[in-house]
């Protein structure tokens, strides 16, 4: 993404996240950006392919609130997770599947 996202989780419990609730939201405000994204770009969500010629399967960049690029949202994981008890946040690891896997 071209522009970062900062945004405050809060647990269910008020207290502490369990990991799988963790991930969850990671997910669901990924999610929520591909979407926020798609509804305000003027440029089509294509492949680079699709939109300049040749052979590059990756997402074209769109210009929409989090000018997205290189990867659709099927293509991401989740590498790493770090937390700073300095400044109390969290630090995410995101890549694509595609830059895991060599043949």
């Amino acid at each position: 993404v071209r522009n970062e996202k900062h945004v405050k989780l809060k647990p269910r419990n008020g207290k502490a996240f369990t990991r799988v609730e963790l991930a969850r939201k990671i997910v669901q405000e990924y999610q929520k950006m591909y979407w926020e994204e798609e509804e305000s770009t003027k440029l089509p969500v294509e492949t680079s392919a699709e939109r300049h010629g040749g052979i590059l399967a990756n997402r074209a960049e769109t210009d929409g609130r989090w000018g997205i690029w290189g990867h659709d949202l099927e293509d991401l994981q989740l590498t790493c997770i770090s937390y700073s008890s300095e400044d109390k946040t969290i630090n995410l690891g995101v890549d694509s599947l595609g830059a895991l896997f060599t043949i």
